[in-house]
C-alpha cells in the first residue's frame, strides 16, 4: 500500500528558460500597477473628479414636474391639443383609418383614401406624419404616402406581396397633421 502512494505523488517541475523568475513576476505586476494607474488618472481627466451639479434643487423639479402633472396628467389628448392651439399658433389634427381587402400572394395591391381632413387655407407650413401598421403582416415592399389636393389630404398605399401574403387583412393607417395657425382655422 505505501508503494502505491508513493507513486502518486508528483515533484514540482524543475524552471525552464520561459518560466518568469519572482523578481520578473514583481516588476510585471509593478509595471501593471503603474498603468492602472495612469489609465485612472486619464479618466479622471476626461470625466473630472467633481461630481455633476445639478443647477436646480430636487424640490424645485419636483415643482416642475407636479406643475407639468396639474396641466397634463387628467387631459384627454384632444384637451391637451386645444391647449397647445391656446399657447401656440399651432393646429393640430391626428387621427386613423382602416380599409380591409384580399390580399393574394405575389400580387401588387394599392389603394387610396381622398379627402381623409381639411386642411384651412389658414393653415401654412403643414407637417403631416403618415403610417400603416400593414395589417401586422410583412411584404416584399410596402409604401404609404400622402398629398395634398385643394386642402384635402389624400393617403396612397401600396404593398408588394410575397408567397405566403394571402389572406384578409385590416389595415391601419395612422396620420398626424401639425401646421402653423395664420388666421384662427381648425384641420377639420
Amino acid at each position: 500500500m505505501a508503494e502505491n502512494e508513493n507513486e502518486n505523488i508528483t515533484t514540482p517541475e524543475e524552471p525552464t528558460e520561459n518560466t518568469p523568475t519572482l523578481e520578473e513576476l514583481a516588476a510585471q505586476v509593478a509595471t501593471l500597477s503603474d498603468t492602472v494607474t495612469a489609465m485612472q488618472d486619464l479618466l479622471l481627466e476626461v470625466i473630472g473628479e467633481a461630481e455633476y451639479e445639478l443647477r436646480y434643487s430636487g424640490e424645485q423639479l419636483e415643482n416642475l414636474l407636479d406643475s407639468g402633472r396639474t396641466v397634463f396628467n387628467s387631459k384627454t389628448a384632444a384637451q391637451i391639443v386645444g391647449i397647445m392651439t391656446r399657447l401656440y399658433p399651432l393646429t393640430i389634427k391626428y387621427g386613423k383609418m382602416t380599409h380591409t381587402i384580399k390580399v393574394e400572394n405575389n400580387q401588387t395591391h394599392w389603394w387610396w383614401s381622398d379627402g381623409v381632413c381639411t386642411l384651412p387655407s389658414t393653415t401654412t407650413q403643414p407637417y403631416i406624419f403618415v403610417c400603416c401598421d400593414w395589417g401586422g403582416a410583412h411584404y416584399k415592399s410596402a409604401q404609404v404616402h400622402y398629398e395634398v389636393i385643394n386642402n384635402k389630404l389624400r393617403i396612397d398605399h401600396q404593398i408588394m406581396t410575397k408567397e405566403d401574403s394571402a389572406g384578409t387583412r385590416t389595415f391601419t393607417t395612422y396620420y398626424l397633421i401639425i401646421g402653423k395657425n395664420t388666421g384662427g382655422g381648425q384641420i377639420g
